[in-house]
């Protein structure tokens, strides 16, 4: 999911689409998604192995979410 993705599906351009973004998350549209693949992995860690929340969460590989949680971890 990509900022010019989501701005084509609104008909906004990818500017427009971002400012209002903002406005009512209060987050950009990569941290807004960010967030939610760790909301959603949180919810998911203890019921699913790795792989399978990885193809749930849209990561290429098991390895691509480690990757991820290990840069989220280095973030707080």
């Amino acid at each position: 999911c990509t900022l010019p993705f989501l701005a084509e599906l609104t008909g906004y351009s990818t500017v427009h689409f971002q400012r209002l973004f903002e406005k009512y998350t209060g987050r950009n549209v990569r941290e807004y998604i960010r967030l939610q693949r760790m909301l959603r992995y949180e919810e998911m860690r203890n019921y699913y192995p790795l792989k399978a929340i990885a193809e749930e969460l849209g990561f290429s590989s098991a390895s691509a979410l480690c990757h991820f949680l290990e840069k989220a971890r280095d973030r707080k």
